[in-house]
């Protein structure tokens, strides 16, 4: 029965995800692109140039993108999620996102810490969903303004200005506006947000350190369980 209860309990801790990458609800109309022919193919190019960026020319794709520079070392270490969110707070701690066992979670809650408005407004963050009707968060940028947005497409070794739609097909169909809630907009604001930044970042890392070493350990002591019962099984019956 120990044995049992122990067990349960580590299964508890393993399949634990501490922040489940998820907008809760829209409290605006997201914007979802306009489907046509031409959209989706100029879509699907900006996908194989993401994939071949030496050998497809991406003016001839679109005029809507422009490279900006390379990422920084630090930056190649981190997903959309961290760029955009560090371009919005001025926060230097890595925040990233990970796919665990078919969920996405990321290392800080964004509704904690932004609010959704009905328009882009500068210096606040774009959202990419499936649809209006999925609010699993595929893709994170940074609005320069209302028409132009600067994001990190996964490991592309390069930052890009972009209009709204000139993504990857993978980030999806819809996008909605977050600017940084009132209260983290002053100057004391600013230390507040930082410091609740960092602290929500280490026990999100803690958490997932744990639940990787003890997910180790089961694997570990199960495969040795399973293979001292078949030594057991050939003693037996050689």
């Amino acid at each position: 029965m120990l044995k049992a209860n122990l067990f349960i309990c580590l299964l508890s801790i393993v399949t634990f995800s501490p922040i489940l990458c998820m907008i809760s609800q829209f409290q605006c109309q997201p914007y979802t692109q306009a489907s046509s022919d031409k959209t989706t193919k100029t879509r699907d190019r900006i996908t194989e140039w993401v994939g071949s960026p030496t050998t497809i020319n991406i003016g001839i794709i679109t005029k809507d993108i422009i490279v900006i520079r390379q990422t920084t070392p630090q930056e190649q270490l981190c997903t959309c999620f961290g760029y955009a969110i560090a371009q919005a707070t001025g926060t230097t701690v890595p925040l990233t996102l990970y796919e665990n066992i078919g969920n996405r979670t990321s290392t800080i809650n964004i509704e904690k810490f932004f609010e959704q408005t009905e328009h882009p407004q500068k210096n606040g963050l774009v959202i990419y969903t499936t649809d209006k009707d999925n609010r699993t968060i595929n893709h994170v940028g940074f609005i320069i303004d209302q028409k132009t947005f600067e994001s990190k497409w996964g490991f592309f070794t390069n930052i890009i200005q972009h209009s709204l739609f000139s993504i990857p097909t993978f980030y999806g169909n819809t996008a909605s506006f977050w600017a940084l809630k009132k209260e983290f907009r002053s100057s004391e604001g600013k230390e507040i947000l930082l410091k609740n930044i960092r602290n929500d970042a280490l026990i999100f890392n803690k958490a997932l350190h744990h639940k990787t070493m003890i997910r180790t350990m089961l694997i570990m002591s199960t495969t040795i369980f399973i293979l001292s019962r078949l030594i057991m099984s050939f003693i037996a019956h050689p």
